[in-house]
């Protein structure tokens, strides 16, 4: 009786699922993106934060691609309301037949979403999006198939320049989606500086060149953060996650808490802000009034005192092992700023997350952080311009010394230890202003805001194409 329930309860879903593609102002979604973690945890991060409200959309039909592990501990990271939402999600999920033999009924294009790496965008992307158009449109071209779903791409990079390999698979698209302004202005610049660089190339060799079909679309989608359920000050005691974080790392009572959230590599450029931290408080009368605590993993025979400066009066540093759900966003609670000196990034999202929960904030004015990071909201890190480095003035690096990875910014120790201090010194009133539009700047990221924003762009290209 129950297994006969079940099964009846299956088929009513994919008939009510496939019934509903035929309302006129639905869109369906094929979303491609990990939600597993690992070194695929920011990607998969933002692959939730858009995934949720879309689910919940009562105008849009979603279908999940590739990735998704119930039992990762990345998952089991989230707040409980996320990890149910997304267990409804992979319930409701379809079948890739189900989602093709519905394709038919619709009036306008389905739109189908790819996070990962531009690489995989035959990979992965192509192959199911022909499977499923093979069910809708049987006997129709190759091309017609194609022209059936409007293909976008999520784009996410930390440098200067648009890695070459990606183009080929960035001229299949329909769309581009960026995080931020300045990605934005990359990739349009790249796009049409390698069509020039090719024709050019042609032109050398007396072939003809083809002009691309037209100009790819690049559209800024902010990356969401749930600044209500999750990173919002007033579900937490401060003075409980205080006393559970700072002062259970050794931290000295009353210090003021500096916290740090990164990935070690090189990109967070750890070093520079682990000797700017030592530099700015190694003295005997203020070394016992901050405390910086370092959410990472420490690799394999790496110590942390090993990177510090040697000093009498050194301040305290202390790691913190990762946190799930509440505990995560409790860290942050229990601390007075936060800090990520990194050479680049895509968009930033611990520097939000520590925004929504009300900190000053430190964070490199380069990347994707140009989007949120203003005087009015936190303490941005300088960067000299790309102009300024090509004539010799500093301030970006090179990633790997080759020509084709771009450039990063340089962090400049003097500036990062100036900014410490300043928020050792400033007054209160001052500290307090900025908390508050760092608070009320993130609340613009939250999940509802960018996901009405997301539905608009979806609407908009599922129209159909002349």
């Amino acid at each position: 009786m129950t297994s006969c329930r079940r099964h009846c309860l299956i088929c009513v879903a994919a008939i009510a699922f496939t019934t509903s593609q035929s309302q006129s102002h639905a869109v369906s979604v094929i979303w491609h993106g990990p939600i597993q973690g690992g070194v695929l945890s920011g990607v998969s991060s933002e692959t939730v934060s858009f995934l949720l409200p879309l689910a919940a959309a009562r105008d849009v039909h979603l279908y999940h691609h590739d990735g998704f592990r119930n039992a990762s501990k990345f998952v089991a990271s989230l707040p409980l309301h996320m990890q149910r939402g997304l267990r409804d999600m992979r319930d409701r999920n379809p079948t890739m037949d189900e989602v093709g033999r519905s394709l038919f009924r619709l009036t306008r294009r389905c739109v189908s979403v790819s996070s990962w790496d531009p690489g995989y965008y035959y990979m992965k992307l192509l192959p199911v999006l022909k499977q499923m158009t093979m069910h809708a449109m049987p006997r129709a071209s190759a091309m017609e198939r194609r022209r059936r779903c409007a293909v976008v791409g999520r784009l996410m990079f930390e440098t200067s320049l648009l890695p070459r390999a990606w183009i080929p698979a960035l001229r299949e698209l329909d769309e581009i989606w960026v995080p931020s302004t300045f990605m934005r202005e990359i990739v349009e610049r790249d796009l049409v500086e390698e069509e020039s660089l090719t024709c050019s190339a042609a032109a050398a060799q007396s072939e003809s060149c083809t002009a691309p079909r037209s100009a790819i679309p690049v559209r800024v989608l902010h990356e969401p953060l749930d600044t209500q359920r999750w990173f919002n000050p007033e579900l937490h005691d401060r003075a409980a996650a205080r006393l559970h974080f700072a002062e259970k790392a050794g931290c000295p009572h009353d210090a003021l808490i500096f916290l740090s959230v990164f990935k070690w590599e090189r990109r967070k450029a750890m070093e520079v802000l682990l000797a700017a931290f030592d530099a700015a408080f190694a003295n005997e009368a203020d070394h016992e009034k901050v405390c910086l605590l370092l959410r990472t993993t420490l690799p394999h025979g790496v110590e942390l005192q090993r990177l510090r400066s040697v000093s009498a009066h050194q301040p305290v540093v202390a790691t913190v092992p990762p946190q799930p759900g509440l505990n995560y966003s409790s860290l942050f609670a229990a601390s007075d700023c936060f800090v990520l000196a990194s050479h680049g990034e895509g968009w930033g999202r611990t520097l939000v997350e520590g925004m929504a929960m009300g900190l000053l904030v430190i964070g490199t004015d380069w990347g994707g952080a140009t989007e949120f990071l203003t005087a009015r909201n936190s303490l941005p890190l300088p960067v000299r311009s790309l102009e300024s480095a090509a004539t010799g003035g500093g301030g970006v690096d090179d990633v790997f010394d080759r020509q084709d990875s771009g450039r990063w910014a340089t962090i400049d120790q003097r500036e990062l230890q100036a900014r410490l201090r300043r928020v050792l010194e400033m007054p209160a009133a001052e500290r307090l202003e900025l908390m508050r539009n760092a608070r009320a700047d993130a609340t613009k990221y939250d999940n509802a805001a960018v996901g009405k924003e997301l539905l608009r762009l979806l609407h908009d290209v599922a129209e159909p194409k002349e």
